[in-house]
């Protein structure tokens, strides 16, 4: 009666260390996925920081080419000359 006892307590005893041992992997697993999830909240952030920084460059770049376009067009089919500096001068007068 009393191996059986000892092999029962032996086997409660392994359980136990098992279970112990459980708890503390799912403990670092946690504090592994919230360290994880915090990264991803500022990659995200910064991600979106780039997207619209990007979009924001190439709308003032798309700006800029329209104008130059719209310039260009109007120099060489409208035959439109650039105004002189005394011209513009007695225009704003």
């Amino acid at each position: 009666m009393l191996s059986e006892l000892s092999i029962i307590t032996k086997i409660n005893i392994l359980l136990t260390l098992v279970l112990i041992i459980l708890a503390f992997l799912t403990i670092n697993w946690h504090q592994e996925n919230r360290v994880l999830y915090t990264k991803s909240i500022k990659v995200q952030t910064q991600k979106d920081l780039l997207i619209a920084t990007n979009k924001y460059l190439k709308t003032m770049y798309s700006e800029q080419i329209n104008g130059f376009e719209t310039k260009e067009k109007a120099i060489d089919v409208l035959k439109m000359k650039i105004p002189s500096l005394k011209q513009s001068k007695q225009i704003s007068l």
